[in-house]
């Protein structure tokens, strides 16, 4: 949270290099601090990168009328910033009711329990199996099938494919695997395939 960050930033500074750092207010260590945590925010932000494909899918999606939400583990700050700042194209798909965060009310968790795809569920009137889940971390995402979802794994640059070859993977989820309530995907355009087809049983 946002406001976890700064005094443990101010902490490290005084771990790092107590001479210069010790005669230092608290509340200007905490600047120094709160500035440190929005340089590795801007960072990770400018690290966030999505394929045009996506934007054709969440247009398809749209004219579709499939209804679509944003899940994040990622503080509501850091949320909106890079929607509304960095990718305004994206951000133009998920108005604020469309995203929610561990921050946002009725939630207050973080994946991977697969409580937090249930919680947001709860927010939009949806129960979860009524959800198809889109995610790309196998370790963070695929747990979210325990809810109940469907889930898609959408590896497009076969970054996770050692992960999700492991056999430990293949075993734990080998039983969603066969029922295909947990798929892995390289094509955005097979997402969207999959989701209007979900979606029009």
């Amino acid at each position: 949270p946002s406001l976890y960050w700064p005094p443990v930033n101010a902490a490290t500074l005084m771990e790092l290099d107590e001479n210069q750092y010790r005669d230092m207010d608290i509340f200007a260590l905490m600047e120094v601090g709160r500035r440190i945590r929005k340089a590795i925010q801007k960072l990770h932000r400018e690290g966030y990168r999505y394929p045009p494909e996506v934007g054709k899918l969440l247009a398809r999606l749209e004219a579709e009328k499939v209804p679509f939400f944003l899940g994040s583990n990622h503080e509501v700050q850091f949320v909106y910033e890079l929607l509304d700042e960095d990718y305004p194209a994206l951000g133009q798909w998920f108005p604020n009711e469309r995203r929610f965060t561990p921050e946002s009310p009725h939630v207050f968790i973080h994946k991977p329990n697969p409580e937090f795809i249930s919680r947001v569920a709860a927010c939009i009137g949806l129960d979860p199996s009524d959800i198809v889940y889109v995610g790309n971390s196998p370790s963070n995402d695929a747990p979210m099938v325990e809810s109940g979802a469907q889930v898609i794994l959408l590896d497009k640059d076969d970054h996770y494919r050692p992960e999700i070859e492991a056999p430990e993977f293949k075993e734990e989820y080998e039983q969603a695997l066969l029922e295909h309530r947990l798929i892995v995907l390289r094509r955005p355009k097979d997402v969207a395939d999959t989701l209007l087809a979900h979606y029009a049983r």
